[in-house]
């Protein structure tokens, strides 16, 4: 069975697929210009065009990004 491909976003490597979460999929990237290692979740295609659960990655978004602790990620 062949792996499905990794997404191309612009300014990183796609690195590796981490897999479901429950709006969309994670990855492991590199960042180009940087080579800063980071995760990138990707919503769901299926519900961008839904205002609920799109509002719901933003504020899982927003409370990550007030998080501040060194075992914790950092959002960009």
């Amino acid at each position: 069975m062949t792996e499905p491909a990794l997404p191309r976003l612009r300014g990183y490597e796609v690195l590796e697929d981490l897999g479901p979460s429950r709006l969309g999929r994670a990855y492991r990237a590199k960042h180009l210009v940087l080579g800063r290692i980071v995760t990138i979740k990707l919503l769901d295609p299926d519900l961008i065009s839904d205002a609920v659960e799109r509002q719901r990655f933003f504020r899982g978004a927003a409370a990550t990004v007030k998080l501040r602790h060194e075992n914790v990620v950092s959002l960009y």
